[in-house]
């Protein structure tokens, strides 16, 4: 079969070939990661210890989804055309400002939650408030700086940084555990991890800063950095992002209370790994699409 040939029965392969295959081959890349995660952590750690570890992520899951993901739409949807006109340096170091603000939120509220309600054991009040206030920041960071590489076309630099976090994360997490075996331990793991994928931002940066400031005029639909503009944009993905969280995260906490953490660490897993061939292909397909798609939008109204 020719490439033609295969365009006719993938239509997606039009855009390109090349893009296509390192996205898959980078997203198989992080599946074993996730696979040799799940292995290592299930002979490391206790069932009690890993839910431990899920009700952590969820609360994290929490603020991001809540604050960042729907303000991380707005900087992609505006990514390219701010390029273009010589500004998306100045909007990105607002955004990451605004990171900072979330992150130390994230921090004060966990924080104050685990000591009034203790929602997740094994962790102490201080070290849920550093890890979901590192985390939030560290992930949120790496996940612009990541998503502006491939916004960029830059395919295999956006697959290596997202390996090397998938990657080294197990590593840490190993290390350190081995070094003091405990369930903060191997949560520091995918903290250094995001620390290590955060240096995308230098490489993101190199290419924000070579254009220099552009004169273009707005056109009719050009998107403006403002908390007007933000609010209206966001408003409805912080909605759908809330049920997606109620649905896929917060029965953890349902089952806990049931049956137990160590019943939370074992259906964590097994869901994890179900579903994972489906995330696989979401993500293929979005992170293939996403620099047409959000290049089609550039200077874009509402019908646009």
């Amino acid at each position: 079969m020719n490439f033609q040939q295969l365009k006719a029965r993938i239509p997606v392969m039009s855009y390109g070939r090349a893009p296509l295959l390192i996205i898959i081959a980078g997203r198989i890349g992080i599946a074993i990661a996730g696979v040799v995660v799940v292995r290592v952590s299930t002979v490391l750690l206790t069932p009690d210890q890993i839910g431990s570890i899920n009700l952590l992520n969820s609360i994290a899951t929490f603020f991001s989804l809540f604050l960042v993901v729907p303000v991380m739409h707005f900087m992609n949807r505006g990514f390219l055309e701010w390029y273009d006109r010589g500004i998306l340096a100045s909007n990105s170091i607002k955004y990451i400002s605004y990171l900072l603000f979330v992150s130390f939120f994230a921090f004060a509220i966990s924080g104050i939650l685990q000591l009034q309600l203790k929602l997740v054991n094994g962790f102490s009040s201080f070290w849920i408030a550093v890890l979901i206030g590192i985390t939030t920041f560290l992930q949120s960071v790496y996940n612009f700086s990541a998503s502006g590489l491939n916004l960029f076309g830059q395919r295999g630099r956006f697959v290596f940084f997202a390996n090397l976090v998938a990657w080294s994360s197990l590593l840490f997490s190993f290390l350190f555990f081995t070094w003091n075996p405990d369930i903060v331990s191997w949560s520091l793991g995918p903290v250094s991890g995001f620390l290590l994928g955060c240096l995308a931002i230098i490489v993101l940066w190199k290419k924000i800063k070579k254009k220099d400031f552009s004169s273009l005029p707005a056109e009719t639909g050009t998107i403006f950095f403002s908390l007007k503009k933000i609010f209206s944009f966001s408003w409805p993905i912080v909605i759908t992002s809330l049920l997606w969280w109620t649905q896929s995260q917060s029965y953890r906490f349902i089952l806990e209370g049931v049956q137990g953490l160590k019943n939370v660490g074992l259906f964590s897993v097994a869901y994890a790994l179900a579903a994972m061939p489906i995330m696989m292909y979401e993500s293929i397909i979005g992170q293939y699409l996403d620099p047409v798609f959000f290049g089609d939008l550039k200077n874009n109204d509402r019908n646009g």
